[in-house]
């Protein structure tokens, strides 16, 4: 397919052009590790253009755009080079007949280049950088050894399809993500896997010292949008109850086993010890309680008493 050298947006409301490329645009390489699934609406694009006054894109959360919108037209060249031969055209052709930012073309074009991308990122996982003299000039081949481990996790569940069970008891068999030699990025990329809610979090509890807190999650095998879930859904977003539950509730997402710590187990005597784990025998891979009638309300009211384990209070 020819290259356009311009194509035409006048009559376009420009927020809208820009949203419709940005949903139909891949993420490229390491634009994996920023990369969000989140649809632009064009509210979102209108924010960034007004803040952007030279109209120029290059990457977007994770996404290559490489276009100027200045203008009443824009060369393709460089989005159709990283997103396909006439992806730029066929996006704006698709807004144009349906006055849609996203119609159901632009999120095909989308899942294609995803992962066609993720596809050729995995080739160059496992080699190492080379730089070599040929007739013509260098040729440099880039490999990501150093960075192997934790993009390959992101890149994992970047690609997930969403409709397919996940298989929690895989996560056991794999153990623990994080090794000594990681640095602190690395350590919240590997359990984040990329979730913005989930790094945020994550993040604020290592600048607080929560080093410790950070590694539970990765010894039950809480991560990436799960932990999101976890806080928002679950525990009304609230982070005293979220690190309460994290601590108390929670059973392992890969086996299904109970196991406590922190301040609240410190707090339980024996008896009380034994009746908290007699309770909490329901847990199962995935799971986010161990107790058969857990509350219904995510601002439950914690610590959760054995006798009153069902409760819905607060």
């Amino acid at each position: 397919m020819a290259v356009a050298e311009k194509i035409s947006i006048e009559g376009l409301d420009k927020a809208a052009v820009l949203a419709a490329l940005y949903n139909a645009s891949r993420p490229q390489g390491m634009g994996f590790l920023q990369y969000d699934p989140t649809p632009m609406t064009t509210e979102d694009a209108r924010k960034l253009l007004n803040a952007n006054p030279q109209a120029y894109f290059d990457y977007l959360k994770g996404r290559v755009m490489k276009v100027n919108l200045s203008g009443d037209d824009f060369s393709p060249f460089a989005y159709d080079r990283d997103n396909g031969p006439g992806a730029a055209e066929q996006a704006l052709q698709a807004l144009r007949l349906s006055g849609d930012v996203n119609p159901i073309s632009v999120q095909v074009a989308h899942e294609d280049g995803k992962h066609r991308a993720a596809d050729i990122l995995r080739e160059h996982l496992p080699g190492k950088t080379t730089i070599k003299e040929v007739p013509c000039g260098v040729e440099f081949n880039l490999g990501l050894d150093d960075v192997a481990d934790t993009l390959g996790i992101v890149l994992d569940a970047k690609t997930r399809d969403e409709s397919e069970p996940q298989d929690f008891a895989r996560l056991a068999k794999e153990g623990e993500r994080v090794h000594m030699n990681d640095d602190v990025p690395g350590m919240i990329y590997k359990i984040g896997e990329g979730d913005r809610g989930a790094m945020d979090l994550l993040k604020e509890l290592m600048d607080q010292g929560e080093f410790m807190l950070v590694l539970l999650f990765d010894s039950k095998h809480l991560y990436g949008r799960r932990i999101t879930q976890l806080y928002n859904e679950i525990c009304g977003g609230d982070k005293e109850r979220f690190l309460y539950h994290l601590q108390m509730e929670l059973p392992d997402q890969g086996t299904g086993e109970l196991s406590v710590t922190g301040p609240y187990c410190g707090r339980l005597g024996r008896e009380e010890m034994a009746a908290h784990f007699a309770t909490r025998t329901h847990g199962k891979p995935g799971a986010f309680w161990a107790l058969e009638t857990p509350p219904t309300d995510p601002n439950y009211e914690y610590p959760i008493k054995a006798e009153t384990s069902g409760s819905t209070q607060r």
